[in-house]
């Protein structure tokens, strides 16, 4: 066992990560007729909201980034279930020691990496519907947007990467 000495350095920030574009009421309608369950729930809920002249949500302005560093061992805590890329993006950079935390501060649905939101699927193209206000995927450029905030909270902490390059598909 590794003894650690009693310094505790923390980070929180919240960023913004753009949806894809939001799709149209007449979208909506179409996918509404021709689709069950949570698809149709979800589309009819967008629906109403633009009824009652609400705009849907474009963005997700609040993804909680947060870092906790007790002696050199990190954490690095990220909203939603975050995929088993961005651990291991974070561990390329800051080490295997660095423990990758989701589920942390909120739950939005999954945050697909790149790969997975190309390749849709219910983690890339339809979890989100099972969330309230989240209108549609997520923007292809999210992975690099948290990783990149991942990066720049570290450093600003001061807490040393083991690599020096991040490799964002």
């Amino acid at each position: 066992m590794k003894e650690l000495p009693a310094i505790l350095n923390t980070g929180y920030r919240e960023i913004d990560l753009p949806l894809s574009p939001v799709p149209t009421r007449e979208e909506l309608l179409k996918i509404e007729s021709s689709a069950s369950g949570y698809i149709k729930t979800w589309s009819r809920r967008l629906i109403d909201q633009l009824d009652r002249g609400e705009k849907l949500m474009e963005s997700y302005p609040y993804y909680p980034v947060q870092i906790w560093n007790l002696g050199g061992l990190t954490w690095m805590s990220l909203g939603g279930e975050v995929v088993v890329e961005y651990a291991l993006q974070v561990k390329k950079l800051f080490g295997n020691e660095t423990f990758i935390l989701g589920y942390c501060n909120d739950m939005m649905g999954y945050i697909p990496s790149l790969t997975i939101l190309h390749e849709g699927g219910y983690e890339g193209a339809t979890s989100q519907v099972y969330f309230e206000g989240v209108s549609s995927t997520w923007d292809a450029g999210i992975e690099t947007r948290i990783l990149y905030e991942i990066i720049s909270l570290a450093d600003s902490m001061k807490i040393p990467k083991k690599f020096s390059r991040l490799h964002v598909k």
